[in-house]
């Protein structure tokens, strides 16, 4: 069991991803992994690897004790900012990190509190969370897209009915548009 993980919810309007569905209104979740190793979706680390760690901001770049970066995906922040700017779009995020007091503060020092509307950040399972998320947004599992680096989270969060999308190098305005054009050619109503 990997020892974090996080997710985020969005609600979508996809029109200016899909100019042939311009009405299609759908609802998203991103996986942001918070685990050590090669395939994450918006950072490349455990939060775990900062548990002891001063963690702080300096002209826009974070900082660990020992002064070195901390630093997400170069595009996590382009994808965040570029699905936010769309009209009535709800984020959350979500970790099962053994670590949430760092999970936090690195979404405060990397300035993503500003998209996120819902945060659930404490040890659980992702259907659990999926649950937590689904109630306080008032979304249904099939209104989701989920974007996650481990094919057991992926299976996990499927079984629910949430439509996911496996990632092996971060998500990006690409696999994005991708995901976003396979969920509107199966979702009803799209």
């Amino acid at each position: 069991m990997p020892k974090g993980d996080s997710f985020l919810c969005v609600r979508l309007p996809i029109s200016q991803y899909l100019p042939r569905r311009d009405d299609f209104d759908n609802r998203i979740a991103f996986e942001i992994r918070m685990i050590s190793g090669q395939y994450c979706t918006l950072w490349p680390f455990d939060c775990d690897d900062y548990y002891a760690s001063k963690l702080y901001e300096k002209d826009g770049t974070v900082y660990d004790s020992s002064d070195m970066p901390v630093k997400p995906y170069p595009h996590s922040e382009t994808v965040l900012r570029r699905i936010k700017e769309e009209p009535d779009v709800k984020l959350g995020v979500a970790s099962m990190t053994s670590s949430p007091r760092v999970g936090h503060k690195l979404i405060k020092l990397f300035g993503w509190d500003k998209y996120f509307d819902y945060v659930e950040i404490y040890p659980t399972s992702k259907t659990k969370h999926f649950k937590t998320l689904a109630q306080k947004s008032g979304l249904s599992f099939d209104q989701m897209l989920f974007f996650d680096d481990l094919s057991y989270n992926i299976r996990e969060v499927g079984n629910l009915g949430v439509h996911t999308v496996l990632v092996r190098n971060g998500v990006d305005l690409t696999l994005l548009r991708f995901a976003l054009e396979e969920f509107a050619s199966i979702s009803p109503g799209a």
